[in-house]
């Protein structure tokens, strides 16, 4: 596996990814420098270096009034990686839990298998939001977990948690609606 591809894995985007490869390749650089090994625009640049620079992977200083980026030891790196991989973990531990509270028995038709996707963090679940169609049935809110009805999907979440499933199924979405009197 590639570094940009774990980087990406690891919840960095496209962009981050780039920037922060161009930079330990570069090592102490200008933006402009950086922008062009990452093939992104300059201001682009400034944005992604901000967000790592918050993050704690990136910090800057000025060399004769030029200010200057560099990366930080892979230490935080591999510890954000750490943290990513345990989110996910606790993505799928509470889909379990959260699939085994709902005690459904949903009859398997053949040709079609629900499509499920899990979801982790703040970002996902905006994305989740914002893809939602019109038609939205609160059907059970609990405070560990919301289970929602889109048309045929159906979206089991914990904003506490930030994190949940999605499960595209015609017949789960129905066997709700019946189980809770939606």
């Amino acid at each position: 596996m590639e570094l940009q591809e774990l980087l990406e894995r690891s919840g960095f985007s496209d962009k981050e990814s780039k920037v922060y490869q161009a930079l330990i390749s570069l090592g102490v650089s200008g933006v402009s420098s950086i922008a062009k090994n990452a093939a992104i625009n300059r201001s682009t640049a400034y944005v992604v270096l901000d967000t790592l620079t918050k993050r704690g992977l990136v910090a800057s200083g000025k060399i004769r009034g030029v200010k200057k980026f560099y990366p930080l030891p892979p230490k935080k790196l591999l510890t954000e990686l750490q943290e990513a991989a345990e989110r996910s973990k606790d993505t799928a531990k509470a889909a379990r839990k959260i699939l085994a509270d709902l005690k459904l028995e949903i009859p398997v038709i053949s040709g079609s298998a629900p499509k499920i996707r899990f979801f982790s963090g703040a970002d996902e679940m905006k994305k989740m939001f914002a893809s939602a169609v019109d038609s939205l049935e609160m059907i059970r809110a609990s405070a560990k977990a919301d289970v929602q009805v889109m048309g045929d999907t159906v979206v089991v979440f914990s904003a506490q948690k930030k994190s949940g499933i999605i499960i595209e199924s015609a017949q789960i979405a129905q066997s709700l609606r019946e189980a809770f009197g939606a």
